[in-house]
């Protein structure tokens, strides 16, 4: 439908990370750099009610929990064997989660390898949609 999909690969996780839009994309990025423990959050996420956050705080306890020292492979490297089946290959550096947001950079054939910066998530979502599947 036009969204974009796919895996997303972190240095410090065995598996890939399934997404299926931006929106998803952009979340379990979020969710990701909780497993990890780093850029930390400068505030704590807000929810609708109890029963949203409390449903939020046990699904994030289920996910498998990254380890700083768990280092697969390298930042500067793209997994090889997802990188060969991908239409596109963008990299994400999440360099900060400030405001209840990520600020951060992107870089992939559609930048024509230039280093492109987003303010907030919604900025990014923006970037990811317009790329065409």
């Amino acid at each position: 439908e036009g969204e974009p999909y796919g895996e997303i690969c972190n240095c410090y996780l065995r598996e890939p990370v399934p997404y299926n839009g931006a929106g998803d994309m952009i979340l379990k990025l979020d969710e990701m750099c909780n497993w990890v423990g780093m850029p930390h959050a400068t505030t704590d996420p807000r929810f609708l009610n109890m029963e949203t956050e409390r449903r939020y705080r046990e699904a994030g306890s289920h996910h498998p929990q990254a380890d700083r020292s768990n280092l697969t492979y390298t930042m500067d490297q793209i997994p090889f064997k997802q990188a060969l089946k991908a239409r596109e290959v963008l990299v994400v550096y999440i360099k900060y989660r400030q405001n209840s947001s990520l600020q951060g950079s992107v870089r992939g054939r559609i930048t024509k390898g230039e280093v492109v910066s987003f303010r907030s998530a919604l900025e990014l979502m923006r970037m990811v949609r317009m790329i065409q599947v």
